[in-house]
Formats: structure tokens, C-alpha cells, sequence
């Protein structure tokens, strides 16, 4: 089942990178007709039924480094621009978002709710545009058809597979240290009370099969959990009951108050894998690949975070450029130069094509 966990993982990172990209336009008061732009250019790159059907092939996830480089081309298919390091930030806010659905979902199963949720608020950013809402649709009908029918086990299997993928990256999020749900050292606070799973006993339970005959033994396990009470009428249709409130907006009632990400990131060192492996994850996509678009006079340039240390979230207005069209997010550098160096650093003697595939990778979304 670890070959059916990227859709799973794909598809909340962009939902959580949706949610930070819509707070931060508001924030920062960008014209509503720019921000819808953004969104709906992002959203109709990401929801491209070629490339969903693409992540349904059964196949390992990416590397860190790779499924890094996939969301900064999807952000750069917009007219937005964003320099390197408010990327590096924006990405560690969507990792960390995902790492705390992925440890606190009530049980396994109820990680296609967590992604259901996350696909009907992208629903709501888009609901004036009538072909990017098919796209929507045509991946949310393909995820419940595929993952609506799993059992509890193959879930389980799913979701050990995207622990093991954010199990060494810990960076600390003032929305969630505020809320006492993560520790200063970047790690996620494991409740020690509450229901329990679905289909799960309360600790200090023994089962003791003698025969045909079943026979429960309980002891004092010194927790206060209780056992799991059914939830009635949930629903895998848009908009329906969910098992579990993750995978909503967390920043809707935030307003323009300050939510930060400290850059000593335990992820640095997760970072340095094998170059061969992620060149290979890069091409796997590169049938789907179009030639570059050229920067034109609607690209902008915002300014997501502006300290080194930190990234506070609070109100800045655009950067003035000649071309009133263009919307920045301080891009001195684009994606392309970000990923070039690391396909510099592979040490791959052949080169029997002109083009790599890490170069292919960043001109994925431009053919949608």
C-alpha cells in the first residue's frame, strides 16, 4: 500500500499550500482579481487529470528533495513569483501541517476524509470557475473510487508509509506551539487521552481465547482512554459529514495575526539522499512535460516572509514594479536555478539526451 500513498500526500500538501498562499494574498491586500488568478491558476495545474492520473500509478513516494521541487513549480505556474527562500518556508508550513494530520487522525481510514476536506475547500476558492471545478471533480470522484473501498489494514500501511516520509523533519510553527500541541523541539504531541480507534480496545484490555469461548481481562493502564463511539451519517460525497475536522482551513479565522516557522529545521540533514534516486523520481512524470512558458507582463512578485530567523505572517504590500501586472513574491531566483544546481551536484556520467529529467520536472505544469 505504500504504492497508494502520493495521491494521499500530493494532494494535502497542496491543499495546505493553497491555504497559506490565500491567507498571505489577503494579508497583504493584493487586488481580489489577482489573488483569484493566482489560486485558480495553481489549482487548475495541480487538479490536471493528466497528472492525477499519473499519481495513481502505483509507485513509491518522491524523494524529499523531489516533492520539494514539484511545489515550487506548482507555485511558479501562476503568475506569482517566489525567491527560493520563502519557498523553502511555505513548503516547511505545508510539511508540518500534513505531519500533524497524519499523527492525530482518529484512525487510518480516515485519512481519505482528511483529503476529502482539504479538496472541498479548494472547491470553495474556485467555485466561480466552471472547467477548473470539473478538473476538481474529476479527482475527487477518482480518489473516493480508489481509496473509498480500501480495508483498515491497507490504511494502516498508507499511513505508516507517510510517517516514515515526515518522521525526521520537525520544524517548529508558532500556530501549533501557541496551541500546546507541539513541543519546543519540534515534535508533536501524542495525546494520552480520548477515544480510542475505531475497532481498538482501551489499554489495559486482554482478550484470551479458549476455544470457541472469548474472555476479557482488564487492569487499571493508568490512561483515561475510553472506548471509540461510532460516528453515524459520514459520507465520502463533497461537502458531507467527515470522521474528523483535519484537513480544514486553519488560517481562515486567523486573520493578519502573526503564525512563524523557525528555520533551524531538523529536515537539513534528511535532505542529503541519494542524487541517482532523485533523478529517477524526476522523470517518472516526464511524458507530461511542455516547453517553458516565457515570464510575461502579469507574473507579480509577493513577499511571503521577510525574516531570515523567522516567518511572521503579517500584512506587506506588494513590491512596486515597472509593470503594474505583476504580482511578486521577491523571486530573485526561480525554481529552474534551484533545481539545476542540485542536477549539477548528481554524479552521473552519462548524458545520452540533452534535456535532464530534473530540467523536464520543472516544465511539468507549464504544458497544462
Amino acid at each position: 500500500m505504500a504504492s497508494k500513498a502520493l495521491p494521499i500526500l500530493f494532494y494535502n500538501l497542496g491543499g495546505e499550500m493553497l491555504y497559506v498562499l490565500d491567507q498571505r494574498l489577503k494579508a497583504q491586500n493584493i487586488a481580489e482579481d489577482r489573488s483569484t488568478q493566482v489560486i485558480e491558476e495553481i489549482v487548475s495545474t495541480m487538479f490536471n487529470p493528466q497528472l492525477f492520473k499519473e499519481m495513481m500509478k502505483p509507485q513509491d513516494l518522491y524523494s524529499k528533495q523531489a516533492m520539494r521541487n514539484m511545489f515550487s513549480k506548482l507555485v511558479h505556474s501562476s503568475i506569482m513569483r517566489v525567491n527560493s527562500e520563502s519557498m523553502e518556508k511555505l513548503y516547511d508550513l505545508m510539511v508540518m501541517a500534513v505531519k500533524y494530520q497524519v499523527t492525530q487522525v482518529p484512525d487510518p481510514y480516515s485519512l481519505l476524509h482528511v483529503t476529502l476536506n482539504h479538496l472541498d475547500s479548494v472547491l470553495k476558492f474556485i467555485e466561480g470557475n466552471s472547467a477548473i471545478l470539473s478538473k476538481v471533480h474529476y479527482v475527487y470522484n477518482g480518489l473516493v473510487k480508489a481509496y473509498g473501498s480500501l480495508s483498515t489494514f491497507e490504511y494502516i500501511q498508507i499511513r505508516q508509509c507517510l510517517l516514515a516520509f515526515l518522521q525526521d523533519i520537525n520544524n517548529k510553527v508558532s500556530i501549533y506551539l501557541t496551541g500546546k500541541v507541539q513541543n519546543e523541539d519540534g515534535r508533536f504531541v501524542i495525546k494520552k487521552s480520548g477515544e480510542v480507534s475505531k475497532g481498538s480496545d482501551v489499554p489495559g484490555t486482554i482478550q484470551l481465547f479458549r476455544g470457541k469461548k472469548r474472555e476479557v481481562v482488564n487492569f487499571n493502564s493508568e490512561t483515561k482512554f475510553t472506548p471509540n463511539v461510532p460516528i453515524f451519517g459520514l459520507s465520502n460525497d463533497i461537502g458531507g459529514k467527515r470522521s474528523t475536522l483535519l484537513g480544514t482551513n486553519v488560517y481562515l479565522n486567523c486573520g493578519n495575526a502573526d503564525y512563524m516557522i523557525a528555520t533551524d529545521s531538523s529536515a537539513s540533514s534528511s535532505m542529503k539522499e541519494s542524487h541517482k534516486r532523485a533523478k529517477a523520481e524526476l522523470g517518472l512524470l516526464a511524458q507530461l512535460l511542455g516547453s517553458d512558458k516565457p515570464t510575461t507582463s502579469n507574473d507579480f512578485k509577493l513577499q511571503l516572509f521577510t525574516n531570515a530567523e523567522t516567518v511572521p505572517v503579517t500584512p506587506k504590500s506588494s513590491n512596486s514594479t515597472p509593470t503594474h501586472n505583476v504580482i511578486a513574491i521577491k523571486a530573485e531566483r526561480t525554481g529552474r536555478e534551484e533545481l539545476s544546481q542540485i542536477v549539477d551536484e548528481m554524479t552521473i556520467t552519462s548524458a545520452s539526451s540533452k534535456t535532464s529529467a530534473g530540467e523536464d520536472l520543472l516544465s511539468l505544469m507549464d504544458s497544462f
